[in-house]
């Protein structure tokens, strides 16, 4: 399993790192693959292959656009569906 977060905030990054490490323990997944972004152009340059165990959580608002989260998704979707 990947899994991708992209934040801009610090803050949010460590509790959606705590918050899904929890939960795949609780699950008993212990082969995982977490990666963390505050940029999404970072984001876009370390795409997982393209399967159906990958994983991204989108920050919707980022560096001061209402809809750059929007975006990459629709990037990430169009990679990986």
């Amino acid at each position: 399993m990947n899994i991708a977060i992209l934040e801009d905030e610090s803050i949010h990054i460590y509790r959606l790192t705590e918050i899904i490490s929890s939960l795949l323990k609780d699950l008993v997944v212990s082969s995982y693959d977490l990666k963390t972004f505050k940029d999404p152009q970072a984001l876009l340059a370390e795409l997982f292959i393209p399967s159906n165990q990958n994983i991204y959580f989108l920050d919707l608002e980022l560096q001061g656009d209402q809809q750059q989260g929007l975006k990459v998704g629709q990037q990430i979707r169009d990679y990986d569906s």
